[in-house]
């Protein structure tokens, strides 16, 4: 089953506004996603430097903006190439989105000649839930751990320590997301695992 949780929000609701205010003073803007066939997932700093140097345009940093309905806000740092006055985002959505939603950031600086070089990544908290808390504190102590190794292009090598902390925090993450998807999917809300169906007449006992 593949489920869809995090997703460009249609519209800027609230609680997208005020993050995105919280991180930084230009607007949220949707992009449309146009993907080279060599543009990498996950790469938004390679894919924009090769693009701009290969098509032309300025690389620009900030945040991709992504909702999980009711749950939480995920920021991660991304960049995008503004080319005759107009933003492309040239990387491939994990989520299968054609829009990001973006929001400019020159505070954000991405070093290539360090292989140690990372963007940043926030989660914000919608719901009040001890559960939503805790895997936002997961995924922090998730990414404190990768970003102690160099940057590479397939899986990084952990050492055994950092290995065994990573696999018990996934799998605690992967039991409380059945516990957050219970608790904050309405029975009519569709998508969960991207079938159009409700909630209820698909995914709802599968969760139980």
């Amino acid at each position: 089953m593949k489920m869809v949780l995090v997703q460009t929000p249609n519209y800027i609701t609230p609680d997208v506004r005020t993050t995105c205010k919280n991180l930084s003073e230009s607007k949220p803007i949707f992009i449309d996603i146009t993907a080279p066939s060599w543009a990498i997932t996950n790469k938004c700093s390679l894919n924009a430097k090769r693009f701009s140097e290969e098509l032309g345009g300025s690389i620009i940093f900030g945040w991709n903006v992504s909702v999980w309905k009711n749950v939480l806000i995920d920021c991660i740092g991304h960049a995008v190439v503004l080319k005759d006055d107009k933003f492309v985002d040239v990387t491939p959505n994990k989520y299968g989105n054609s829009k990001s939603l973006f929001v400019q950031d020159d505070n954000i600086i991405f070093d290539y000649t360090n292989d140690m070089s990372r963007m940043p990544s926030k989660m914000i908290a919608i719901s009040k839930a001890k559960e939503v808390r805790r895997l936002i504190i997961i995924e922090e102590e998730i990414y404190n751990i990768k970003i102690k190794y160099p940057i590479t292009s397939g899986k990084i090598a952990l050492n055994p320590n950092d290995g065994i902390k990573i696999t018990k925090l996934d799998k605690e993450k992967q039991e409380l997301i059945p516990k957050i998807i219970l608790n904050h999917t309405y029975h009519n809300e569709p998508r969960i695992c991207g079938s159009g169906k409700k909630f209820r007449k698909c995914c709802l006992n599968k969760f139980k």
